[in-house]
């Protein structure tokens, strides 16, 4: 069964997504801070998409379990500007505030992933929600969409400065992402003007590009590492880059096929970008295995040696398994859709807290 891609994967399967309300949360609580990393290799997250999930006490049981069971330092959630502005005008910060607020108050550093934009924005009018939200614009509306997300962007970091960790779209080589065809020139211009607007109001944040995949093969889209050499080659010097080192079958960590995905393909990345000139940390922003493909038992063991081999990385910062629970039709959790621990969990929360 193939993979999900991020968003494909966890808006079929999201609670429904109050939109067009005015309003922000009331008043800002000073956030407790996280604790520092345990042990060696990456810091070690999972992807959660707590944005989209309109209940307040399911949020709360979702971090319960994160921070608990999972021991989970780093939390990855979509960061959909279409959510916070319907409506042009109207931002209205109130869920972001809250995943933000509820994920520091966990001891867990939220990591955002910027995708998407209003049909208002990008021009996609009647198109169905996800083919819309994920259009970019060509010709002039490209430099009117992205002047516009520059400025929604820097009330977002002005907003969560020093709190959060950036990632500049997701697999933006893949059209599902990037529509209507992946154009690294574009993706070029929306990194380097989306960071400085972000740093111009957090000059420390984290950014990282979006998490590429099919590193090393050539899907309907662009090659995760050709699409990054051309990025680069356009003189983007990003401070971090991101990949999604999924193999393809469910195959375990360490065994690789010629011309197939293959879980350590992110090594062959690292080293023709360092070659070209970019040595940078990577972060590692999804990867993971179907327990029903695999079965449970094989899930916690590749997870395993998927962890053993990202710690012989030390290039490699933050690492994000997908997912933490299991949504209808994709059973790549460390805990069922009860928020049960699959023996997955404990692998997980062993690694993270360095026992």
């Amino acid at each position: 069964m193939e993979r999900p891609s991020l968003l494909r994967a966890l808006v079929a399967a999201a609670l429904a997504v109050a939109l067009g309300a005015c309003g922000s949360s009331a008043g800002r609580r000073i956030p407790a801070p996280v604790p520092a990393h345990v042990g060696k290799g990456p810091v070690l997250g999972v992807h959660e998409d707590l944005g989209y999930d309109a209940s307040e006490q399911h949020r709360a049981d979702v971090i319960a379990a994160a921070r608990d069971v999972l021991q989970a330092r780093v939390s990855r959630s979509s960061f959909l500007w279409d959510q916070v502005e319907h409506v042009r005008g109207h931002r209205d910060w109130v869920r972001y505030d809250g995943v933000v607020r509820d994920l520091r108050a966990a001891g867990i550093e939220p990591l955002f992933v910027v995708v998407g934009s209003p049909p208002w924005a990008n021009g996609s009018g009647s198109a169905p929600e996800e083919e819309g939200r994920f259009t970019v614009p060509s010709g002039p509306a490209f430099s009117t969409w992205l002047s516009a997300y520059e400025a929604f962007m820097r009330e977002a970091a002005s907003r969560y400065q020093g709190r959060v960790r950036w990632e500049l779209w997701n697999e933006p080589n893949e059209p599902v992402f990037w529509r209507p065809v992946p154009d690294p020139a574009q993706y070029a211009q929306f990194f380097a003007r989306i960071r400085a607007a972000i740093r111009a109001a957090d000059p420390d944040a984290p950014v990282s590009t979006g998490g590429v995949d099919h590193l090393l093969t050539q899907p309907a889209g662009v090659g995760g590492l050709e699409f990054l050499m051309a990025v680069v080659g356009l003189g983007v010097k990003p401070d971090a880059v991101a990949v999604h080192p999924y193999p393809t079958g469910g195959r375990p960590p360490r065994t690789s096929v010629p011309g197939e995905d293959n879980f350590e393909d992110f090594e062959q990345v690292h080293t023709r970008l360092a070659a070209a000139g970019l040595d940078v940390p990577m972060w590692v922003t999804e990867w993971g295995w179907n327990s029903e493909e695999v079965g449970d038992a094989a899930q916690a063991a590749y997870l395993a040696q998927s962890i053993d081999v990202l710690r012989g990385a030390p290039y490699i910062a933050v690492a994000v398994v997908f997912v933490d629970y299991d949504r209808d039709a994709y059973p790549y959790g460390l805990l069922d859709r009860s928020l049960r621990p699959k023996p997955a969990a404990a692998v997980f929360a062993k690694a993270s807290t360095g026992s």
